[in-house]
C-alpha cells in the first residue's frame, strides 16, 4: 500500500477548490458529471442508478457496465463475470478530513455484495489510516477501493 504514494504535498488541504456545493448539492453535482461523462457508453449497456436519499444501503450511485472505462483518472476494468459493478458513495464535509467512521458502514455493506469497485468521492480528503484500512479491507473481500478526493476532483474537473 505505501508503495503507491509518490508524493505528498505539505499543504494537501489548502488546494484551490472551486466547488462550493456540499451535502445533497455536492452529490447531485458530481452524479450529473458522472452521468454526462459516461453517456457515450449507455448504448453499450452501461447503466447508472441513483439510489434513494435515505436508506440507500451504503451507496449513492450504482454503475453496472459490460465494458471497461475510466472516470476521474481511475480505470474500471472488465472481470470474468462479464460486467463491472461499482458502488459510489459521496461524502462532503466542512471538516478538513474524513475519518474512517464516516464511511466504515459503507465498506461493511460492500463486503457482503457482488461489487467489483467501491469508490468514495469526497470534497475533502481522508485520514491516511482510513485509506489504508479501506484498501486492506477491499482486498480481503475481493474488490477494489478507489478514493476520489478534492485533489483528484480538482485535477479531473479543472486541470485535466
Amino acid at each position: 500500500m505505501l508503495g503507491k504514494v509518490t508524493y505528498v504535498t505539505p499543504d494537501t488541504n489548502n488546494q484551490p477548490w472551486m466547488i462550493s456545493a456540499s451535502g445533497f448539492d455536492f452529490e447531485d453535482y458530481i452524479a450529473s458529471i458522472i452521468e454526462n461523462s459516461l453517456i457515450e457508453l449507455y448504448d453499450q449497456g452501461l447503466l447508472i442508478e441513483r439510489t434513494p436519499r435515505t436508506r440507500d444501503s451504503g451507496k449513492d450511485l450504482i454503475i453496472t457496465s459490460p465494458v471497461s472505462f475510466s472516470l476521474f483518472g481511475k480505470k474500471f476494468r472488465m472481470n470474468e463475470k462479464g460486467k463491472i459493478c461499482i458502488y459510489i458513495e459521496f461524502k462532503s464535509s466542512k471538516n478538513s478530513k474524513i475519518q474512517l467512521e464516516h464511511f466504515s458502514k459503507n465498506i461493511l455493506l460492500a463486503n457482503g455484495s457482488e461489487v467489483d469497485y467501491f469508490v468514495l468521492i469526497t470534497n475533502k480528503t481522508i485520514v491516511p489510516f482510513s485509506y489504508y484500512e479501506a484498501d486492506r479491507n477491499a482486498h480481503e473481500y475481493g474488490y477494489q477501493f478507489y478514493l476520489v478526493d478534492q485533489y483528484c476532483l480538482f485535477n479531473a474537473l479543472f486541470v485535466g
